[in-house]
């Protein structure tokens, strides 16, 4: 597997300041396509992606923030406990991607075409919208649904307590902390 790697904060209740990322600034990448890529820990800043497809990429414990993404693509994307603010985005469609404890807050998109779980979290925060197009309309038990890849049939859990214990020894395991 391909990744872009830096230590994240495992200690999830604390802000995003003290975290130690990546940072990546004032970089610009063209006319790229980037397949199956692990992003992870990083920080984007003042950084420009031009006419670059992201496919099958996670984007996890990342910051995008003041940054511009024109006449991209991401198509089945996930991104999980990222933060993106303060970014435009022109001409950028979004393909079936899931947003992971991942808020979309105060960005701008001109020209976009949104799938419907991008439209429902991009509609809840304060972001600027014009000109976008939504491919379909989703309610919030859709968007918070699981994609099918996610359903296990292996587990079944008979309250949400459960299932979120279960869940937080799994993040607390990747991250190797005692429980």
């Amino acid at each position: 597997m391909k990744t872009l790697t830096k230590f994240f904060n495992p200690i999830f209740n604390q802000s995003h300041s003290i975290a130690h990322y990546e940072v990546i600034e004032n970089e610009t990448l063209k006319n790229s396509d980037l397949k199956g890529l692990s992003i992870s820990g990083s920080l984007f800043s003042l950084t420009t992606f031009v006419n670059v497809t992201f496919e099958s990429c996670v984007f996890y414990g990342s910051v995008i923030k003041n940054s511009t993404f024109s006449n991209c693509n991401f198509i089945d994307c996930r991104f999980e406990f990222c933060e993106i603010t303060e970014t435009d985005f022109r001409g950028t469609s979004f393909q079936n991607c899931s947003w992971d404890f991942s808020p979309i807050r105060g960005n701008f998109f001109m020209f976009c075409d949104l799938d419907g779980k991008t439209t429902f979290f991009a509609g809840k925060e304060e972001n600027e919208m014009i000109s976008c197009r939504c491919n379909e309309a989703v309610t919030w038990e859709e968007a918070l649904a699981p994609t099918v890849e996610e359903v296990s049939t292996e587990k079944h859990y008979d309250n949400l307590s459960d299932y979120l214990g279960d869940k937080t020894r799994t993040i607390l395991t990747m991250f190797k902390i005692a429980a």
